[in-house]
């Protein structure tokens, strides 16, 4: 499959997790169609991931229901084991990366997804991931996104 492929399907990826964000009864924040290009897209450090991750908030509630949010990791960064309370659909946009189900993070201890890929994460399923290059992420879930450490010392 060629590069432009890639990107189409990896945009179509972004923009049916996004749509399904909104579709799933969450209040669009907006009455009106918002449109946002990479460079204007203000990432925050995403709390207590770690170095080398960001976030941006799509939709949804903190104070509850389904939420959409964009993650993007460095090359080379990774999440050490750890769960989240809702059920995750996860677009990979752009880059690669690794996710593992146990252990520590490594290139060949899990399941490599590229652009245009995407995996699910049933709730409280403890995972770990890997950007083996910059990677963007969509994460869908039925419930705002939180980070939960299956070991202490993971943090």
């Amino acid at each position: 499959m060629g590069a432009d492929m890639k990107t189409a399907w990896a945009w179509a990826g972004l923009a049916a997790a996004i749509g399904a964000g909104y579709l799933v009864g969450q209040e669009i924040r907006a009455r009106e169609i918002v449109a946002v290009n990479p460079a204007d897209i203000q990432w925050e450090k995403a709390g207590k991931a770690g170095e080398g991750i960001w976030s941006h908030h799509v939709s949804g509630s903190a104070a509850g229901g389904a939420a959409v949010d964009l993650i993007k990791f460095a090359k080379g960064a990774k999440v050490p084991l750890h769960y989240h309370s809702a059920n995750h659909v996860v677009t990979v946009v752009s880059g690669r990366l690794v996710i593992g189900k146990s252990g520590a993070p490594s290139e060949t201890g899990g399941m490599e997804v590229a652009a245009g890929g995407y995996y699910t994460i049933p709730a409280r399923s403890p995972h770990w991931t890997l950007a083996k290059e910059e990677t963007v992420l969509v994460v869908s879930g039925d419930a705002p996104n939180d980070l939960n450490w299956v070991d202490r010392e993971s943090k």
